[in-house]
């Protein structure tokens, strides 16, 4: 029995690394006839057959290895990789933990089994693993940046970032890395620094695709089109050139060109089933606009509803949840019809000039926003967990009963809660005015009122019908609130609850409240923001009419409405629901009481 040479292994070896799968296959089998004992041989064998998809016979040959040498971790270790890439988490957790048990020093085996372990949802074990790998060999990346991947799953995000960057100090141009602290800060709005990240990812490892489709989407959402174009033009990788997520983002540019012939027949060549699973929301949004905006209405409907069902089939759609949001709405109508006028207690606490910015969602609240946050004297909260950081920290308080009696004590607990989320955010010594805007907030506006007594409101009003559909043609990221949009009645009657809830307590809290008609901004800007700023107690500051700068100065707007805030005021969003009014028949009944109530007409 020959013994194979250092040189012949390191060839075999090299020939595995460089994707010659067959030919290592063909020579092992002619080596192994002369060294049928050489256990090295018998895995490079098995790692080639189970690359070139012969499950079978490299377990087998695996097995024939671990007979000639029980005790060999490298043949244990090998065969649970094989078996964790093949699905077969038990087997592999096997093979693995019988690996570690010989040699419990081996940080890859112990980084190995805490990423079996996140693969079956064992996260305790994964995390203890992981660390065992650190402690290990606290130069090896990465356990690091497993252990920061398992951190953002359990939004342990601080840890997280911790983490890759640790991992970032052992490896600098870690390409995963890169891409996965990238995406935390574009999380945090600090879209800059994402986007020189995501570069470097793909300077490392030019067909990325992750962190190539991550840098597009950030160029976009930043509105910057150039940039994408860009980017786009400059790929040469087959790899990347053959995906349909790469012909999605070229007819995403043609439309924000405006060029929606061509976007068009671009999206009409585009297979979406064989595109990334998070984009194909967005391009089915994009194609249902395309044919809006080419005056093909009832294919642009078509297209908006298939958006919608491939949501409902989604992992992320809960009816449940989507029934108890409204069945809460419809409790809290009910319980504010019972209560008479309300006089509230006025705290000593100081409220820093609070403004809420309410109004039902894609009513024109992003527009006002831009328009308030460019005053020297404004900062403006977009879309954060303020009040529902409020709300958990008096839990007890979830009735419109229950929040009429809260305490003094109450109060001031929920008032510390709200503002250590706010000063995350802004500089609360540095600013006249704190506009907080999140378009729901209508409906806890009893909780505000009660913790905020000499807090504001800006309600902002759009035509209904146009409102509703508006909402039922955008591509939303999906909660409780967000599921009712799904479908044009369920909109409806979403619309219908929030309004009678902000209408009740505005009446019955008093509720110092100035009303925006998004139509009438639109048609004369000046006159209604100087209304605005009147209400607010501030001067006239010609920055307001400059919104667009602001927003193009933005490190990223977070609503869908981002690409749409950087243009000049249009009219086409006005009145849109004529080109639908036969889809809006079934909820225009629903909405005409607020329609008449709002100065409108169907």
């Amino acid at each position: 029995m020959s013994k194979v040479s250092s040189r012949i292994l390191n060839s075999l070896l090299q020939e595995l690394h460089d994707g010659k799968q067959t030919s290592v296959v063909s020579k092992t089998e002619t080596l192994l006839a002369k060294a049928p004992d050489s256990v090295e041989l018998l895995n490079l064998r098995a790692i080639a057959l189970g690359n070139c998809n012969k499950y079978e016979a490299a377990v087998h040959c695996f097995k024939i290895a671990i007979e000639k040498s029980p005790l060999s971790e490298l043949t244990y270790c090998n065969l649970g990789n094989l078996c964790f890439r093949n699905g077969d988490l038990n087997q592999a957790k096997l093979n693995y933990q019988k690996a570690f048990r010989l040699n419990p020093k081996n940080s890859r085996l112990a980084n190995n089994l805490g990423t079996l372990f996140k693969e079956m949802s064992d996260f305790r074990a994964a995390e203890k693993f992981y660390l065992k790998a650190i402690d290990l060999d606290k130069t090896y990346a990465e356990p690091y940046y497993n252990y920061g991947v398992l951190q953002r799953l359990l939004n342990n995000v601080g840890k997280a970032e911790i983490a890759y960057k640790k991992a970032l100090s052992l490896r600098p141009q870690y390409p995963e890395a890169l891409n996965n602290l990238a995406t935390i800060y574009r999380d945090f709005e600090k879209i800059n620094q994402a986007i020189e990240m995501y570069k470097r990812a793909l300077k490392n490892n030019p067909n990325f695709a992750q962190a190539f489709f991550n840098l597009c989407e950030a160029f976009e959402k930043k509105n910057l089109i150039v940039e994408l174009k860009d980017l786009l033009d400059s790929v040469s990788s087959p790899t990347l050139l053959e995906k349909e997520d790469i012909k999605y983002y070229h007819a995403l540019v043609s439309f924000r060109e405006k060029k929606y012939v061509k976007c068009k027949d671009q999206c009409q060549k585009i297979n979406w089933k064989k595109m990334s699973k998070k984009r194909v929301t967005g391009f089915l949004h994009l194609k249902a606009k395309a044919y809006e905006n080419t005056g093909e209405y009832p294919l642009a409907f078509s297209a908006f509803k298939e958006m919608n069902q491939f949501f409902r089939n989604s992992l992320e759609y809960d009816h449940q949840s989507k029934q108890d949001y409204l069945n809460r709405l419809i409790k809290r109508k009910a319980e504010l019809r019972e209560i008479d006028l309300v006089q509230l207690p006025v705290q000593n606490k100081k409220s820093h000039n609070l403004v809420f910015l309410v109004g039902f969602p894609r009513s024109g609240t992003t527009l006002l926003d831009t328009i308030l946050r460019s005053h020297s004297e404004v900062q403006v909260l977009e879309e954060m967990p303020t009040v529902s950081k409020m709300q958990t920290a008096i839990p007890e308080k979830n009735t419109v009963e229950k929040i009429l009696t809260m305490t003094i004590e109450d109060v001031v607990v929920a008032q510390e809660a709200y503002f250590e989320e706010l000063q995350k955010y802004v500089d609360l010594q540095n600013s006249k005015i704190v506009v907080d805007k999140l378009p729901l907030n209508l409906v806890e506006a009893p909780l505000i009122a009660r913790v905020f007594p000499k807090a504001k409101f800006v309600f902002v009003s759009r035509h209904p019908l146009d409102a509703v559909l508006s909402c039922f043609m955008q591509n939303f990221k999906l909660n409780e609130a967000m599921s009712n949009m799904l479908d044009l009645e369920d909109a409806a009657k979403l619309y219908d609850n929030v309004m009678e809830i902000f209408d009740i307590s505005h009446q019955k809290f008093s509720l110092e409240t100035h009303f925006v008609k998004y139509e009438e901004l639109i048609e004369d800007i000046e006159s209604v923001v100087k209304n605005l700023l009147n209400f607010l107690n501030l001067q006239w500051d010609d920055a307001v009419l400059a919104y667009q700068r602001t927003a193009l100065e933005r490190s990223e707007i977070r609503t869908p409405s981002y690409s749409q805030v950087i243009q000049p005021i249009y009219n086409t969003a006005k009145f849109r629901w004529t080109n639908y009014a036969n889809e809006l028949e079934s909820c225009t009944p629903i909405l005409a009481p607020w329609v008449k109530k709002f100065g409108y007409r169907i």
